[in-house]
């Protein structure tokens, strides 16, 4: 299993297990976010991460979920804003 940090998931997406990472960190621990996690398993994904991107860059939509019925909002600590675009 990998970590859960950064390097963690560069490991993983070296592994081209970078799908198991997001659902692993997801599922578990502070920022879990379980019905993302199970959302995202609904379809097949194509991940390109983790990449950084100036949080600036980051549409607000984003946050505020596709519709779908999964959580997609951020779980942060101390108000910061994090998610499954990386931290």
């Amino acid at each position: 299993m990998f970590e859960r940090t950064i390097k963690g998931a560069r490991e993983a997406a070296d592994a081209g297990q970078i799908d198991e990472w997001v659902h692993a960190f997801l599922s578990t621990g502070l920022g879990a976010n379980p019905p993302m996690a199970v959302g995202l398993r609904k379809q097949q994904r194509w991940w390109i991460g983790p990449v950084a991107v100036p949080i600036t860059t980051v549409d607000e939509n984003l946050w505020a979920g596709s519709g779908d019925g999964v959580s997609h909002h951020p779980r942060g600590v101390g108000g910061t804003r994090c998610g499954h675009h990386g931290r």
